[in-house]
């Protein structure tokens, strides 16, 4: 989800040049990666692969979050008992809302396991050096990238196409369409000079 996250970004997205410049087997992994993590069906890929994979595993949290929303929401924390003898039914628990909350924490709970990791303090210090160097320059801000996305590959100026003098309109004017117009006006001045359609028909 990390690497799909990261490469969908618009400063790595826009780089068209650059993605038709990758060979087709590195297209083809992107592709089964993109399917992967597709939220077609609420991620129902991705959940299959997690149900089945074997711990140790770092999930995506992100689905689990949304499933805890919908019980929520969805679900109220209590119910009202049905009315017996004409009085108020009483309010009580709704355990199925909290059985549900129970079981998606349990499905993230079963990947918490411990991890047979050896310490590498070399690594680690390079790691947090790193970090702490991104966010203390300018390269943890967004449109530092986005500018160099824009040096790689400038944009496109938009091709205007060009029109000839017919297509354009150059023809209205024309000699032959200006006397026209001439002609179409000395008309309309007769008319409303002399009276309105008595005296046009008169003229005629």
């Amino acid at each position: 989800m990390a690497i799909i996250c990261s490469l969908n970004s618009s400063m790595v997205l826009r780089l068209k040049k650059t993605w038709d410049a990758l060979p087709q087997k590195t297209k083809t992994k992107f592709e089964n990666l993109k399917a992967i993590v597709d939220v077609g069906r609420n991620y129902a890929i991705l959940r299959q692969r997690l149900q089945n994979h074997i711990a140790p595993c770092i999930p995506f949290v992100g689905i689990y979050l949304t499933d805890l929303t919908f019980v929520d929401v969805g679900n109220q924390t209590t119910r009202q008992l049905p009315s017996d003898g004409g009085m108020a039914g009483m309010a009580v628990i709704n355990f199925d809302k909290h059985m549900k909350t129970a079981k998606i924490i349990g499905q993230l709970q079963r990947f918490q396991v411990p991890y047979r990791l050896a310490a590498v303090p070399e690594m680690q210090h390079w790691m947090e050096a790193q970090i702490q160097c991104v966010r203390s320059s300018d390269h943890a801000n967004v449109q530092h990238y986005y500018r160099r996305s824009l040096l790689l590959e400038p944009r496109e100026q938009p091709q205007i196409p060009r029109l000839s003098p017919a297509d354009s309109g150059m023809s209205m004017f024309s000699p032959d369409s200006r006397n026209t117009s001439k002609e179409k006006l000395d008309l309309w001045s007769t008319f409303h000079i002399r009276g309105g359609p008595g005296a046009a028909k008169d003229k005629f």
